[in-house]
């Protein structure tokens, strides 16, 4: 069993997660996605240290987030604690968080725009859709509403009731275009 690659293990944890919540699996398959980009899906599991687990959060922090960071690595952590559980391996190298080999600022936290880098955006939406008023609108909306895109994209006209001045935010669109509430 520890001859298998941490694609194929990640093959079965995905499997595994068969029944969960639609959204929480399309999010298991993204970050998994994004794990078997990197050379460390081709090793054999028995053979990943905590050396190669710091290198690849290395890698990470190249091109995402602390917080989409985190979110790989429970991806891993949870699917080596199965072999380790069963002594397969004798260590679960994503044991320790991520962000003790980075160095990234805590991302997780709203940041909230000031008023000059909302304008600076809207001016910068104008010049790069040439003028197109739906972009510019719709951004405006999202920026005074807080909604945010899959809540947008789910929106019904029976969602508004424009004689009480309320729209109802109920559902959300998800990354595999299905509406839930």
């Amino acid at each position: 069993r520890g001859e298998i690659t941490v694609e194929e293990l990640l093959d079965e944890f995905l499997d595994s997660k068969r029944y969960v919540n639609k959204n929480t699996y399309t999010n298991y398959m993204s970050y998994i996605k994004s794990i078997k980009a990197h050379q460390i899906s081709y090793m054999r599991i028995r053979d990943v240290t905590i050396r190669d687990a710091s290198q690849f959060a290395l890698e990470l922090s190249e091109c995402y987030t602390m917080s989409t960071i985190h979110n790989i690595w429970g991806v891993l952590r949870q699917a080596f604690q199965i072999p380790y559980c069963d002594d397969v391996v004798t260590k679960n190298p994503f044991s320790l968080p991520a962000s003790k080999w980075l160095t990234l600022e805590d991302d997780s936290k709203t940041k909230i725009l000031t008023v000059q880098e909302e304008q600076l955006f809207l001016s910068s939406l104008m010049t790069m859709y040439h003028g197109s008023l739906p972009a510019y609108q719709l951004s405006v909306f999202l920026l005074h509403t807080g909604l945010r895109i899959g809540e947008l994209c789910a929106l019904k006209w029976s969602d508004i009731d424009l004689n009480s001045n309320v729209l109802s935010i109920n559902k959300s669109m998800q990354r595999i275009q299905n509406i839930e509430t």
